[in-house]
């Protein structure tokens, strides 16, 4: 399932990927792995850019 992830993401892209994945939201995923929504921001801002995708939406396509 995971085999359209790219390489270069670190753990905790790639940790925040999985939840978001799950339909999890910023706060959620905040709240979940004990860090600030704009941490998770942050996290998912170096995804969308790695991935070069621009919404939520062509993430989750693009990665499932």
């Amino acid at each position: 399932d995971d085999l359209n992830l790219p390489t270069n993401l670190t753990p905790r892209e790639a940790e925040v990927l999985a939840w978001v994945r799950q339909g999890k939201s910023p706060w959620e995923i905040a709240t979940i792995l004990g860090i600030g929504k704009r941490t998770v921001e942050k996290h998912l801002e170096g995804v969308h850019r790695k991935l070069a995708v621009h919404s939520p939406h062509k993430l989750i396509l693009k990665t499932s």
